[in-house]
């Protein structure tokens, strides 16, 4: 599988998805909180009987960064 990397310096995170994918922002009503870092991810394909593994995937590639490494916006 082909990967593409959308980085977040305004999120303070990077996202790898699946070539051909679109990147959009985040619903921010939808996220996840612990120990003070928020996760947003949603995902839908067509194709849902292989949507663990490749979710899985992406949530392995997902960088959230420290305040010195973020990249400038």
């Amino acid at each position: 599988m082909q990967w593409q990397r959308f980085d977040q310096p305004g999120y303070g995170c990077s996202i790898e998805v699946p070539q051909g994918w679109d990147e959009r922002p985040p619903n921010l009503r939808n996220f996840v909180v612990r120990d003070d870092v928020h996760f947003v991810l949603g995902c839908g394909t067509s194709v849902p009987e292989e949507d663990r593994e490749l979710f899985a995937g992406i949530v392995e590639r997902f960088e959230i960064w420290a305040e010195d490494e973020r990249p400038e916006a």
